[in-house]
């Protein structure tokens, strides 16, 4: 048993490192031109959005905030040539865009004439120099602009396009102002959704709390004095034979984000790997080929009767809430990490939503963050692994280990530990509290559908 944890948690280090292991093995190639912050193209099209609707367009956006984060021009001016230089150059001139934006048109034309008389400039930097300059300060409106500059710019390019332009006039400007205006309108629901949560939330852990100390609730997860040891073997070979499996694919999947592969050899790669991550779930049969008796292994499981499901459906929403304010806690703790270490948490999926993910992709991502993830990751970590901790240690103890390991293999980077455990520590209360794994994943499919939700009004 010792040999299989030792497995285990190499395998989970392997998971945490894959990332560096594949870029070490083929460096990734740099894009061909640094695209646009999605944090600030979001924080935009939410003030225009605002300005759209009545509202004071910069409350919350401080166009002078963004500029200082910048390198400053002068700094650039004489700096040498390199990818980090053309990229705040880039967006010195995005920033112009969001300037006229907003009416300060003078900073907007200061800060393309102060570019435009560097010695040296990037060819590319040179050409959108030029394309803005004739834009703004020439006043040259109708020469349209060059597919290069849109490609480099994206969003910032199909704004700068409809600058001074009524929405009446243009269907362009149009659709630019609706998009802002239903991303305002998403954050105003989902804020007020998250203050009517909070609240319940906060209801809900205090009931939870005075039943707890009244020791009116009462822990249903139980190991049968007749379990045999199969079962608790089982449950660990279980556990990291998961491991081991998803570090191979996540491993594979990082490599084939850097090679480079035509775009057909791509797709049908990340169809192979998409297959093999749902083939995955099939693990959960590996204790009953060990020969772990049927009642044995449904109760190892979790697996609920079936007049009792809607019952737990029902507990498992009621509990995400309840224990809601542990989340807040874990969360406050990644963002204090965030800012003391100036980390850039991310997750892969984030690239695919601020590029604009075809319904089909958006599909795939929450088949397998709504599905996929609640189903088969409680079965591994809440099911499986919760069920052997408790062998040995007691509820809390389990919560914290089955909560780690969950938060670690999560490609969030190491800042969003906290919170992701947290997340992982309530699930593991629920499935003590009921027994059975539907509340754990109940709970686990309502945070990842809203989180997912919240996404796709936002960011895609």
């Amino acid at each position: 048993m010792v040999v299989t944890w030792l497995i285990a948690l190499l395998a989970c280090l392997a998971i945490i490192s894959s990332g560096w292991i594949a870029r070490t093995i083929i460096p990734p190639a740099d894009p061909p031109f640094p695209g646009p912050d999605p944090g600030i193209v979001l924080m935009t099209r939410v003030a225009m959005g605002m300005q759209e609707m009545g509202l004071p367009a910069t409350t919350g956006f401080d166009l002078r905030a963004i500029e200082r984060e910048l390198t400053p021009l002068d700094e650039l001016r004489d700096a040498p040539e390199s990818r980090q230089r053309t990229g705040d150059l880039a967006a010195h001139l995005r920033l112009a865009i969001i300037l006229a934006e907003f009416g300060d048109a003078d900073a907007a034309r200061g800060t393309i004439e102060t570019i435009a008389s560097f010695d040296e400039l990037p060819e590319p930097i040179a050409e959108d120099v030029a394309t803005l300059h004739r834009f703004y300060i020439v006043g040259d409106r109708d020469t349209p602009f060059e597919s290069g500059f849109r490609e480099r710019h994206g969003w910032f390019a199909e704004l700068a396009a409809t600058y001074q332009i009524d929405r009446a006039d243009s269907a362009e400007r149009a659709a630019i102002l609706d998009d802002a205006v239903r991303r305002v309108v998403a954050l105003f629901v989902f804020g007020g959704g998250f203050i009517i949560a909070s609240l319940a939330a906060l209801v809900l852990f205090i009931i939870a709390i005075v039943l707890l100390f009244g020791r009116q609730i009462r822990m249903r997860h139980r190991i049968p004095s007749d379990e045999p040891g199969i079962v608790n073997i089982a449950a660990l070979e279980t556990f990291t034979l998961f491991v081991v499996a998803f570090a191979i694919i996540k491993f594979a999947s990082s490599l084939l984000e850097n090679a480079n592969l035509s775009e057909g050899t791509l797709a049908l790669a990340g169809i192979a790997l998409l297959g093999a991550q749902w083939a995955l779930a099939l693990l959960v049969l590996w204790p009953l080929l060990r020969g772990v008796p049927l009642r044995h292994y449904t109760n190892a499981l979790g697996v609920p009767r079936l007049l009792h499901i809607p019952r737990e459906i029902f507990a498992g929403i009621a509990g995400y809430f309840a224990l809601l304010p542990i989340v807040v806690l874990g969360f406050f703790i990644t963002l204090g990490l965030t800012a003391i270490f100036d980390a850039q948490p991310s997750h892969p999926i984030q690239d695919e939503m601020a590029a604009g993910a075809d319904p089909l992709m958006w599909l795939l991502i929450f088949s397998l963050a709504v599905i996929w993830a609640p189903f088969v990751e409680e079965a591994i970590f809440r099911g499986f692994l919760y069920h052997h901790c408790r062998r040995f240690v007691g509820i809390i103890l389990s919560a914290l280990v089955t909560g780690f390991l969950f938060a670690a293999i999560h490609p969030q980077g190491w800042t969003f530990v906290p919170v992701l455990m947290a997340l992982g520590i309530n699930f593991a209360i629920l499935r003590a509290w009921r027994g059975t794994l539907v509340a754990p994943i109940t709970a686990h499919a309502l945070h990842n559908g809203a989180i997912l939700t919240l996404a796709f009004f936002l960011i895609a």
